[in-house]
């Protein structure tokens, strides 16, 4: 078993939070679990986790606007989104600020290995940045981010590169280059990248192909120009990276 984690669990159906708690206690994890994004939001400003296990369907404040607000609030997080959604597009938008999602229903041995592949990466990965001390989220939720000469906006899904004009991208294409944009500056795996836009596991050379049709079309989009990539480089047999400001 790994090391153990401080987990919230936020599920609606109170016999699927049961299951879920009780599996993850079994193997050693820690557990608040909520049946309302409110009050886990405001819980979340007053505990400390390792990971959020989130579900896609909540009453109230929606899954959506809570993993936004936990992706603006603590931007180095994990989450993990549970979903119904069986279209891969509807998938990779619920997984725009989280690590992975899971399709329900969700055996119990795929739960434990997603809490532990993720942990696993956060905890290996330098951090994107200082959380606010504050708390804080009167930052307008709507706002771009932007590294050097880089500009993603979340809620619009869209991206700029140096002076070019904002692109509006797919959800697929934002997935991969949000992803990038989080390791700015290293190389992003071919797999790693095709993690959250997959509804299976790929092979290698499946998850290559895959993130070049993509990187294809992100770079046609934004880059100066695509034949000679600044921005979005080519990592051979290994994946991508992203470069704020190419020389």
């Amino acid at each position: 078993m790994g090391q153990s984690a401080r987990i919230v669990l936020v599920e609606d159906d109170p016999d699927l939070r049961s299951l879920c708690s009780r599996v993850l206690e079994r193997a050693g994890h820690q557990v608040a679990s909520f049946g309302d994004g409110e009050v886990a939001l405001d819980a979340l400003a007053e505990i400390t986790c390792d990971l959020v296990l989130l579900d896609w369907h909540l009453p109230g404040l929606s899954g959506q606007a809570l993993m936004e607000a936990i992706g603006w609030r603590w931007p180095d997080l994990p989450i993990i989104i549970m979903t119904g959604f069986s279209d891969e597009d509807k998938a990779v938008a619920a997984v725009q600020y989280a690590q992975a999602y899971l399709r329900k229903p969700v055996p119990n041995d795929a739960l434990l290995e997603a809490v532990s592949r993720v942990l696993h990466r956060s905890r290996n990965r330098p951090p994107t940045g200082d959380p606010d001390d504050s708390g804080s989220l009167d930052a307008d939720p709507a706002a771009s981010r932007s590294a050097g000469q880089v500009v993603i906006n979340p809620l619009r899904c869209e991206a700029q590169f140096g002076d070019q004009d904002p692109e509006a991208l797919t959800v697929t294409e934002y997935a991969l280059l949000n992803r990038l944009f989080l390791d700015m500056g290293r190389v992003v795996s071919h797999q790693d990248l095709a993690e959250p836009i997959s509804p299976r596991p790929l092979s290698p050379k499946e998850a290559a192909a895959l993130c070049k049709h993509h990187i294809r079309a992100l770079r046609t989009k934004l880059e100066p120009d695509p034949t000679r990539p600044q921005f979005i480089l080519t990592a051979r047999g290994q994946g991508y990276r992203l470069e704020s400001d190419p020389a």
